[in-house]
């Protein structure tokens, strides 16, 4: 936090473009804290209930229409206003599709208990 103020605020190595402090919040908001869910839903998860994914294809189809939503967004901040729009158009249908393949498919899936071996 200390160096984001410092960095926009003109302290130390001067400022920073405002697309730049706006991508780089949304790279953390969005690249990070969502594919830090995503992975701890697709691990941590099924080890709880004693389960496994049944669509790890799935899975990888969900973490790459993430980041790729996140990059095509973060792109966009620093395009000009022609190609601002059509970018985060891009990128918000790519992180939409990502959501709803993460909660649509493979999160009831990775809650799903494995059968038992003993009866």
């Amino acid at each position: 936090m200390v160096n984001l103020a410092r960095l926009t605020a003109g302290w130390g190595l001067g400022t920073l473009p405002r697309p730049s402090v706006w991508a780089h919040a949304y790279v953390q908001v969005f690249g990070f804290m969502a594919l830090f869910i995503m992975g701890v839903a697709h691990h941590v998860v099924p080890r709880l209930v004693g389960g496994t994914l049944q669509r790890t294809r799935l899975v990888r189809w969900s973490f790459w229409l993430q980041v790729a939503g996140v990059v095509i967004i973060a792109c966009g901040f620093f395009h000009d206003t022609a190609l601002t729009r059509p970018l985060w158009i891009a990128g918000t249908t790519s992180l939409l599709a990502a959501s709803v393949s993460f909660r649509g498919r493979d999160v009831p899936q990775a809650l799903e208990p494995k059968p038992s071996l003993v009866p």
